[in-house]
């Protein structure tokens, strides 16, 4: 089972493409004043790593921030406290990628510079799983987390096994 992991600093989203194909979703809600706050609530909210181990998840894809912005900087950094919270989540023998969107929207064959409702799209009526998601209502961080997953295990299934 491969997972893809988004997040801000207010939640973290997880979608687990199971073996069966079904997927599972799991927003994790973050609480706090400011991102520092909330990223100290990340261990609290989120599963702790042996349930990743337990539901049997051998590869994951997190969202890796691009910096390259000067601009985002303070944002970007306030984005890598959270992150940093949620690798001290996971096991330390999972096969982690952390991914900027360029990089799985290339492996997924999806535009570079896809907006959030071209990768939508694509989830809904060209990704594997798209008829699943025929009239059912998923915020956006849903579809970024499940295209991570997807390309986790595109990019992963070669060193598993």
């Amino acid at each position: 089972m491969y997972a893809g992991i988004d997040y801000d600093t207010n939640a973290v989203h997880v979608v687990v493409i199971q073996e069966d194909g079904d997927l599972r979703y799991s927003h994790y809600e973050l609480v706090g004043h400011d991102p520092f706050e909330r990223a100290r609530e990340v261990r609290d909210a989120m599963p702790s790593r042996g349930w990743w181990r337990d539901s049997g998840i051998i590869g994951c894809a997190i969202e890796e921030q691009a910096s390259g912005n000067p601009r985002m900087r303070a944002s970007v950094q306030k984005l890598k406290m959270i992150q940093g919270a949620i690798l001290s989540c996971l096991p330390r023998d999972l096969l982690v990628q952390p991914l900027e969107a360029t990089r799985w929207r290339k492996e997924l064959k999806i535009p570079g510079n896809a907006s959030k409702e071209d990768v939508e799209f694509w989830c809904r009526f060209s990704s594997p799983h798209g008829g699943r998601f025929t009239g059912q209502s998923y915020p956006q961080d849903f579809f970024d987390a499940y295209c991570m997953a997807l390309a986790a295990e595109k990019l992963t299934e070669p060193m598993a096994a």
